[in-house]
C-alpha cells in the first residue's frame, strides 16, 4: 500500500470513528438519563394536602374500617336472603341383599333367591316463611342500620387520620422552625465567642468571660442537636401515619404562615357545635345504632308470636329386579306434597322474655352512648376554642415581648463591645431573646392547629 493510500485509509477510519462517537454519545446520554430517573429517589416535598390524601388512601386503620364496612354489607345481604324460599335437592342410592327363598318387589313380582337389589330415591323440597312475627323484616332493618353505621365508621376513621396528619404535619413544621431558632442561637453564640476572644486579646475582658461564652456555645450546639433529633422523630411519626417504608425519602413542604393565618377569626363554640353535631360521623353513627337496637328489640319480641311456614316437596324413586324400566318407575312413583305448618310458642324457658329484656337494655345503652358522643364532641370543640383563643393572645403578647427582647439584646451586645457590661449580662439578654422567639413560635402553631381543627369540625376543608 502506497503512502497516499495509507493516508486516505487513515482519514476514512477517523471519519468512521468520529461518526460512531457522535451517534453513541446521545444514546448513552439518553440511557444514562433514563437510569438516573429510575434510580433517583423522590425528593419533591410533601404538602399537607398531599399527606392527607395519601393517608386517607393508604393508612391501615382506614383500610381496616373499610373491611368492617364490607363485612356489614355481606351480613345485610344474608339478612335479605333469609326472606327468600329455600330450595334443596336430595337423593339416596342403596344396595341390599336378602337370603329369603322368594323376594317380592314393589310390583308383586318374584325376585330370584338370594338376589341383590339396587334402589334410588330423588326429591326436591322448598320451604318459605309466611309469618314470623316480623323477625325477618326487623332483622333486615337492623342490619341496614348496622351497615350504615359501619360506613360512618369509615368516614370517622378518615376524619381521625386527617386530624392526626394535620397535627403531625404542624408538629414537623414547629420542629423545623425550632431547629432554625437553635441554629440562630449557635450563630449568636459563635459571634459572642469571637467578640469575647477579640476583646480578650485587647485586654478588655478576662479569660473567664471567654470561657463562659464558649460554654454557651456548647449548650447552644447541644440544643441544636436535640432539636434536630426531635425533627427527625416527628418526621418518622408522620411517615408512619402515611404508611411509608423506611427506604422512602421524605421531606415536608414548609409554607409561609402569615399573621392573618395565625390571628384568623375564631367562630363561637355554639356555631361550630351546631354544625358538627349534625355532620360529624360519630354523632350520626350513635343515632343510627339506637335505631339498630330498637329493631333488634322488635325482632326479639317476635318470639312471642306464632310462626307460619309453607313447604312443598316432590319425590320419586326406582328399584332394580323388576321388568319395569327406570323411566316408568320414576313416573309411577312420583309423589307431590304441599303443606302449611303453624308453630305457637307456649313456654320456652323464658328465652324469649330474656332476649327482649337484653335487647331493651342494649337500646338504653345505645341512647347513653349517643349522649356521650355529643358530650365528647362538645368537650373537644370547647377545648379547641379555648386553646385557639389563648394561643392567639399568647402570640400577640409574644410578638411584643420579642420586639423588646431583641432590642434589649442588641443594646447589651453593643454595651459588651464597649466594655460596659459582662458576659453574664449579655448571655442573660441573649437567652431572653431566644426564649421570646420560642414562645412566639409555640403560640403560633398552637393557634394554627386549634383553628384548623375547629374549621374542620365546622365542615371546612383543611388547607395550609
Amino acid at each position: 500500500m502506497s503512502e497516499k493510500q495509507k493516508a486516505m485509509y487513515n482519514i476514512r477510519l477517523y471519519c468512521l470513528l468520529l461518526a460512531m462517537t457522535c451517534t453513541a454519545a446521545p444514546l448513552a446520554a439518553q440511557t444514562g438519563g433514563t437510569a438516573a430517573a429510575a434510580t433517583t429517589p423522590q425528593t419533591e416535598p410533601w404538602s399537607m394536602a398531599r399527606c392527607i390524601e395519601y393517608a386517607r388512601t393508604n393508612n391501615l386503620q382506614v383500610q381496616s374500617a373499610q373491611i368492617t364496612a364490607e363485612a356489614s354489607d355481606i351480613e345485610l345481604d344474608a339478612a335479605k336472603a333469609s326472606r327468600l324460599p329455600t330450595l334443596s335437592f336430595n337423593t339416596g342410592q342403596s344396595v341390599s341383599h336378602q337370603n329369603a327363598i322368594k323376594l317380592i318387589n314393589d310390583y308383586g313380582e318374584v325376585v330370584s333367591d338370594g338376589s341383590f337389589s339396587y334402589g334410588g330415591s330423588y326429591g326436591i323440597g322448598s320451604t318459605t316463611a309466611i309469618y314470623q312475627g316480623g323477625r325477618l323484616r326487623n332483622n333486615v332493618r337492623q342490619q341496614e342500620r348496622r351497615a350504615e353505621s359501619s360506613r360512618l365508621g369509615v368516614e370517622k376513621s378518615l376524619n381521625d387520620i386527617t386530624v392526626s396528619v394535620v397535627q403531625a404535619y404542624l408538629q414537623v413544621l414547629y420542629a423545623a422552625e425550632t431547629v432554625e431558632i437553635n441554629s440562630r442561637a449557635v450563630t449568636l453564640a459563635e459571634q459572642q465567642v469571637d467578640r469575647a476572644q477579640r476583646m480578650f486579646e485587647k485586654g478588655a475582658v478576662a479569660r473567664s468571660e471567654v470561657a463562659q461564652m464558649r460554654s454557651q456555645l456548647g449548650s447552644a450546639e447541644y440544643d441544636l442537636t436535640t432539636a434536630q433529633n426531635n425533627l427527625a422523630q416527628y418526621k418518622l411519626q408522620l411517615k408512619q401515619l402515611l404508611e411509608l417504608g423506611p427506604d422512602t425519602r421524605f421531606e415536608v413542604e414548609v409554607p409561609e404562615i402569615s399573621d392573618a393565618e395565625v390571628l384568623r377569626i375564631i367562630p363561637t363554640v355554639e356555631e361550630v357545635y351546631a354544625i358538627a353535631v349534625q355532620t360529624m360521623p360519630e354523632t350520626r353513627q350513635a343515632e343510627i345504632l339506637i335505631e339498630a337496637s330498637e329493631y333488634a328489640e322488635r325482632a326479639a319480641r317476635s318470639a312471642f308470636f306464632p310462626q307460619v311456614s309453607l313447604s312443598a316437596n316432590v319425590s320419586t324413586g326406582h328399584q332394580s329386579g323388576t321388568s319395569a324400566s327406570m323411566g316408568s318407575q320414576l313416573s309411577q312413583k312420583l309423589n307431590e306434597s304441599i303443606g302449611l305448618s303453624l308453630s305457637v310458642p307456649i313456654f320456652n324457658g323464658k328465652n324469649a322474655r330474656t332476649s327482649v329484656r337484653q335487647a331493651r337494655l342494649n337500646t338504653r345503652q345505645a341512647q347513653i352512648d349517643s349522649r356521650n358522643a355529643c358530650k365528647e364532641l362538645l368537650s373537644t370543640i370547647e377545648s379547641l376554642h379555648r386553646d385557639a383563643v389563648a394561643a392567639q393572645s399568647s402570640y400577640m403578647a409574644a410578638e411584643q415581648k420579642l420586639a423588646y427582647a431583641e432590642e434589649s439584646y442588641r443594646l447589651a451586645a453593643a454595651s459588651f463591645e464597649q466594655g460596659k457590661n459582662n458576659a453574664v449580662e449579655l448571655n442573660t439578654e441573649k437567652n431572653n431573646y431566644l426564649a421570646a422567639l420560642s414562645a412566639r413560635l409555640q403560640a403560633k402553631y398552637q393557634a394554627v392547629l386549634a383553628a384548623k381543627i375547629l374549621a374542620f369540625y365546622r365542615g371546612e376543608p383543611i388547607m395550609l
